[in-house]
């Protein structure tokens, strides 16, 4: 994943050059489970899980979570 403190400005600007229905896909999710356990929160993990909370709440994408190696956020635009 690009730029770990700027995930949600990138995760903006893509969003921004989306069409609707478009598929936006995020890797790095899960961050090995990390973001499942409050014991480890780095920096990174901290930034992830903010950033997978952000787009949870947000209304103008559909996400779909694939527990695939590090975890792949598909973001469907509406």
């Amino acid at each position: 994943m690009a730029g770990q403190t700027h995930c949600r400005k990138y995760y903006e600007k893509c969003l921004r050059l989306l069409k609707s229905r478009g598929i936006l896909a995020i890797d790095g999710v899960l961050c090995n489970g990390a973001v499942l356990t409050k014991n480890s929160m780095t920096d990174k993990v901290q930034s992830i899980q903010q950033m997978n909370e952000a787009i949870l709440r947000d209304a103008r994408v559909f996400i779909s979570i694939l527990p695939l190696a590090d975890g792949l956020m598909l973001c469907f635009k509406l």
